[in-house]
Order: C-alpha cells, then structure tokens, then sequence
C-alpha cells in the first residue's frame, strides 16, 4: 500500500527518499531527506523498516529507519562503506556490499528495539556487476543464494535468455 520514490535534484545533484500511500491519504512523507546523496531504498518483508543508502558521512553507508514513521530513529548498518542493502525474506538479516567489495550479511533484531547483533563478510563481489545507486542482485528463498550477473572478458555483465527452452530441450531428446 506503499510507493517509495527516489527523486534527483539536477540542481544539486542529490537524491532524496519519499513515500506515498497508495490508498487513502496520498500525502507524500519525507523519508530521508538531507543535503547529502540517499538512494537505493528498500523495505523490510514486514514493512516496517525501510534500509537505503546515504553519504552524509562523507562515503556511501547503509542505514536503517522505522517505516514510515522515519523520524523516529535512525541506525547505521555499514561500518566502512555500504551499499546495495537487500533484506533476508525472513526479515532477520540485511544483505548489503561493504567497503571492501564484500557482500555482507547483518543480523538485525527489531524487537523490542532495533539492533544490529551481528555482522558477517560473506564473499567477494568483484568479479560481479555492480551498481551503487541500484540494486544488482536479489536474495534467493530460503536467504541462502543470490542471483548476480558475472562480469564478462570485457567487463560488461553477460545476461541470456532463452525462450521456450522447454520445446528446444525436447526437440534435442528427440534426435
């Protein structure tokens, strides 16, 4: 019931974070809006969290704010450098790629308050693209796989589609 918009000032290059109810009341509500660059925003499975990017701290950081009422905390989850966060299906862990090029994994509690209980480097992300601004992988059921496309000779990421492969793969068993 939740559009999340992420507006760009040509003027200042920045991008901010809104929100707007998709029934009812359609009042747009600020969600993180400073003088610095916040992108890449993403709400829990339960709503009630919204983690996005933000370089007030002079890099790129991932933090985490009550949803919608965002005023009413705010937590950083990177500790140097972050980008991409993504949540766990389960809502327990939020996935994100560290200043190292890590994908890392943040083990959150939100009850009765949020916190992060624990952090772990998963593995290196280098030889896959990356984008900090938008996300380029997606957690997999289960939160155990990720999809990522693998940078290629040149380094542009190699995506292939095959239709009907069904009709392909039974007209190959048929030979």
């Amino acid at each position: 019931s939740w559009m999340i918009l992420r507006t760009f000032n040509p003027a200042t290059s920045a991008r901010d974070i809104y929100a707007r109810r998709t029934d009812g009341d359609s009042t747009t509500i600020a969600i993180a809006t400073t003088p610095a660059d916040e992108y890449g925003p993403v709400l829990s499975p339960d709503g009630r969290w919204i983690a996005y990017v933000s370089t007030e701290s002079g890099r790129e950081e991932v933090y985490v704010r009550p949803f919608p009422n965002s005023a009413e905390g705010k937590y950083q989850i990177s500790i140097n450098g972050g980008s991409e966060p993504q949540w766990a299906h389960s809502g327990r862990e939020l996935f994100y790629i560290n200043g190292l090029n890590q994908l890392t994994a943040a083990t959150v509690a939100t009850s009765p308050s949020f916190a992060v209980t624990r952090q772990q480097a998963l593995f290196e992300v280098t030889l896959f693209s990356r984008d900090q601004t938008h996300h380029h992988y997606a957690v997999g059921p289960g939160d155990q796989r990720f999809l990522m496309v693998q940078l290629g000779r040149f380094g542009s990421g190699d995506l292939v589609l095959v239709q009907n492969w069904t009709e392909q793969l039974k007209a190959r068993l048929r030979r």
